[in-house]
């Protein structure tokens, strides 16, 4: 329930509106907080309904009132709401609004729709990065790992310093289908990793996935070289030499990563079955 009343009191905040509708807003935001969403759409709606409301104020309501009827199961209403209230809004200020809205296309198969109002949010909006990663976020749940990287690396040109863009950037890459084949991929994917460890050597899941991809590796390794049904040949000891290198490769990370989080079992386990294949004491 805190989360929620700091959501509320953020965009309140931001938008510097009026005390008496703040107060109003964070009322009917208690129905919706205590789940009685019947209650918070008719509190959400009147004010959306009242006329006397300056345009910013009634984005708000708009935006509230589109929420609460998604909880309520109508989301086709809600999308219109939500056209309505972005077309009045200050949408490099209301960005919870813009986020929603183009979530809400995306999921009823108007993602082309949705990129076109982050695109037009962005020449309005420069300095808001926030369009940058909701493009990215919508790609990304499509499927669209090509789109997702462009605007990854929209992202990745503004703020050149950010460690989870560069690990963001490493994890997109390993959904690419040609990454097993494509060894400038492998390189980029890797380097995305070490780069994040760079500027944050405390960054456990940047370890924990560049561990995770050599581990990886080395299991496609040993798979393929078992269906060659033959340790005498060539090709089987070549998938296994580079199995084991793959493995020598990952120990480290998953080591540093341990260090960082002793607790995780996942990275125990990695590390024990590599010292178990590797026979290292």
């Amino acid at each position: 329930m805190r989360i929620l009343a700091i959501t509320v009191f953020l965009s309140l905040s931001i938008y510097s509106i009026a005390q008496d509708f703040g107060e109003k807003i964070e009322n009917c935001a208690q129905h919706f907080v205590y789940k009685d969403f019947e209650k918070a759409q008719v509190c959400f709606n009147e004010l959306w309904q009242d006329k006397s409301l300056e345009k910013k104020e009634k984005a708000v309501a708009g935006y509230w009132l589109a929420k609460t009827m998604i909880m309520n199961g109508d989301t086709s209403t809600a999308i219109k709401t939500m056209k309505k209230a972005y077309k009045i809004a200050d949408i490099c200020s209301l960005t919870e609004l813009v986020n929603d809205y183009t979530n809400a296309l995306s999921l009823t198969g108007k993602t082309t729709k949705a990129i076109k109002i982050l695109e037009s949010g962005l020449e309005k909006c420069p300095d808001n990065d926030n369009f940058i990663y909701q493009a990215f976020n919508i790609f990304l749940k499509a499927g669209d790992i090509n789109s997702a990287e462009l605007w990854l690396d929209k992202a990745l040109a503004k703020n050149p310093d950010k460690a989870t863009l560069y690990f963001s950037k490493g994890a997109i890459l390993e959904q690419n289908p040609n990454i097993k084949s494509d060894s400038l991929l492998s390189k980029k994917l890797v380097n995305s990793y070490l780069k994040a460890i760079e500027l944050d050597p405390g960054f456990f899941d940047a370890y924990y996935n560049l561990g995770a991809y050599y581990y990886n590796q080395a299991v496609d390794r040993y798979s393929e070289a078992a269906n060659k049904g033959s340790e005498t040949d060539t090709k089987y000891q070549k998938l296994i030499s580079e199995g084991e290198e793959f493995l020598r490769l990952a120990l480290p990370y998953f080591k540093q990563a341990s260090n960082i989080n002793p607790d995780d079992p996942y990275t125990q386990k990695s590390i024990e079955r590599i010292k178990k294949q590797l026979e290292v004491k």
